[in-house]
């Protein structure tokens, strides 16, 4: 997560002599560089997890493409990697993803919270903003959901990015972009520009792998020898 909120950036744009647009505005110039930012930026920060405890008869968790809240634990979601049981500890196991046929045509149908059809959770779909953890169990258990998570705009003074705190220059520097070419100042509006390039070059090169005691994933091709 970011440590500037939304209302800092704010305050930085006006610093900086942009007072005179509206806070509406700023905002918005905010937002499109927060999201170009983002966008050249994905990588690690993609990734989170979120752990959620379900009672006997509740297999659903909830998703929102916002932030998250109480009926919505799966917040800024984008897409699930992995689903886990971890606990009970006998049942830990990862779940397997669901088929469209097989989801539909074998639990769909079925009255899930009925206890003939309840039992240790090895499946799971996503549909309508839930997350189906299938069968839904019948005694508690906690599910550990890997995801993607995905930028949603900044709406609240408080609001802070989901992107890492080493960026938050970045997304500042992409909104001057923005403000500067609107009030017709080209030449600082390039400037601000060509400093985001560098930022752009330095994450290129920032780039590793994440375990890299690995071999390299390519080989070289000894065959001719």
């Amino acid at each position: 997560m970011g440590e500037l909120t939304l209302q800092q950036f704010d305050d930085e744009l006006v610093a900086r002599g942009f007072d005179a647009y509206s806070q509406a505005t700023r905002f918005r110039y905010i937002n499109w560089g927060y999201r170009r930012i983002a966008r050249r930026a994905r990588w690690l920060w993609e990734q989170t997890q979120i752990s959620q405890a379900l009672t006997a008869g509740i297999g659903t968790v909830g998703i929102n493409a916002g932030a998250a809240d109480g009926g919505h634990p799966i917040g800024n979601f984008k897409s699930i990697t992995k689903v886990y049981i971890t606990s009970p500890a006998v049942y830990r196991a990862k779940l397997r993803p669901l088929s469209d046929d097989e989801f539909f045509q074998k639990w769909y149908p079925l009255d899930l919270t009925l206890a003939q059809n309840q039992g240790i959770p090895s499946k799971y779909y996503v549909w309508e903003n839930s997350l189906y953890v299938l069968p839904f169990p019948s005694q508690a258990v906690t599910v550990q959901v890997h995801y993607k998570q995905q930028v949603v705009a900044l709406v609240n003074a408080s609001d802070i990015p989901i992107t890492p705190p080493d960026l938050d220059e970045a997304i500042l520097t992409a909104a001057l972009v923005r403000a500067h070419k609107r009030a017709n100042e080209l030449q600082l509006s390039q400037s601000s520009a060509a400093e985001l390039e560098e930022v752009f070059a330095d994450m290129a090169t920032d780039e590793e792998f994440l375990e890299e005691e690995l071999l390299e994933r390519v080989s070289p091709d000894d065959q001719w020898l």
